[in-house]
């Protein structure tokens, strides 16, 4: 074995973010390079960094995993760790930079959609796949003409299917049929998803009497009193973070307002009940792909893993579907023709029933994974699990 062939673990600081893993070696990945390297592009930081180091400890448990039993192909997986700060920006640089100088045979994340959307062209001209974790915006893996970019894949379900399915949700299950909508004008997700809210829950009969945008981070609902008395809404859908949730749940209980709130994967409720309490959690229903109570066999021992590898913290969806897209892309890796951007791309296209945490994932022509939705509720501050939903496939 050569010295430019070896994968070392280095830390570097490159443009303000962090990489731990594989040194710098030439473009041609080979089978025989003492270690493979994945990269990690992640929100660990910035607008959507809360739940970030949570996917990443899922990612290093497969890791990890992985390892004890020897690695892949008899070679060590070594992850190259990088904080994409929750800019679209800085996620593509750090994408060229870990495919030219790091020598990482292909990506874990992004975990959001805008950040994971910025690398499907620049993926197919390097030739190197990545699989986004909770990125549920089409556009993840689809171009604007609705073709499939070759090298973007996603361990979660898409925003049509859970847009779809929250509406009818809303429609059957909390007999709603006057709805506000606040969608998040600077984030493609929350658009996407209130686009697709919308188209189902008028053709269930719905009526959508008020639409407001506002600016992630910047949030001002001073006027949603007047908003939600005035036209008799019954149900309000606000496809948001929780940062935003968090100021809009508050205001509009004290505005008068009991209906219910609903929302969708985005909303961490242990991150807003640390910014409102519990007093305001409650006839709240939201979106998720994973729940703690979920008494399938899978979750159950991924959680007790978890929680003895992280000191006693509870998994979340984000922790799920990190650990998830790791064990799809480890699949890949071993079942791939070479080790190479190229190899990973032609395996993952053929993911069929890998027994996730999540549930047993396939991947379709788009890329995309076909899967239930779970609707949670939230009553006297605590998530409850009240359905798997099918709509929308």
């Amino acid at each position: 074995m050569t010295k430019k062939g070896l994968c070392l673990r280095v830390a570097l600081v490159i443009l303000s973010f962090s990489i731990i893993g594989c040194s710098n070696a030439s473009r041609e990945k080979k089978a025989d390079l003492g270690e493979i390297c994945l990269g990690v592009n992640l929100e660990l930081s910035g607008k959507y960094g809360s739940t970030g180091a949570l996917a990443l400890s899922g990612m290093k448990m497969a890791i990890q995993e992985v390892n004890e039993k020897g690695g892949i192909r008899g070679l060590p997986v070594r992850l190259v760790v990088g904080d994409n700060k929750s800019d679209p920006a800085i996620a593509l640089t750090i994408f060229e930079q870990q495919v030219k100088n790091e020598h990482v045979v292909a990506v874990l994340g992004p975990k959001n959609s805008d950040t994971a959307i910025s690398l499907g062209q620049r993926a197919g001209e390097l030739k190197t796949p990545f699989i986004a974790t909770n990125a549920t915006h089409p556009r993840v893996t689809l171009d604007d003409s609705g073709r499939t970019k070759p090298y973007a894949f996603r361990a979660c379900f898409t925003d049509p299917f859970q847009g779809t399915a929250m509406a009818a949700f809303a429609s059957a299950r909390l007999n709603a049929k006057r709805a506000a909508l606040y969608v998040d004008a600077s984030s493609e997700y929350s658009q996407g998803i209130g686009s697709f809210f919308e188209r189902e829950f008028i053709k269930r009969g719905g009526v959508i009497v008020y639409k407001s945008e506002y600016r992630g981070g910047e949030a001002d609902f001073g006027k949603i009193k007047e908003e939600l008395k005035d036209d008799n809404v019954e149900l309000v859908f606000i496809p948001g973070f929780s940062i935003d949730v968090s100021r809009f749940i508050p205001q509009a209980r004290r505005a008068g307002f009991a209906g219910p709130i609903v929302g969708g994967d985005a909303w961490d409720i242990d991150t807003i009940r640390q910014l409102i309490g519990d007093s305001h959690l409650k006839n709240l229903f939201y979106a998720d792909m994973f729940s703690v109570d979920d008494d399938n066999i899978r979750v159950t021992e991924f959680k007790q893993r978890f929680m003895k590898l992280s000191e006693g913290r509870m998994p979340n969806a984000a922790a799920v579907l990190g650990y998830d897209a790791a064990l799809v892309l480890l699949d890949a890796v071993k079942r791939a023709d070479s080790v190479t951007g190229e190899g990973i791309r032609a395996a993952l296209e053929q993911t069929k029933d890998i027994p996730g945490v999540s549930g047993t994932i396939s991947l379709n022509r788009k890329h995309d994974v076909e899967n239930s939705i779970i609707v949670m509720g939230v009553a006297n501050g605590k998530s409850v699990f009240l359905e798997r939903s099918e709509a929308g496939h």
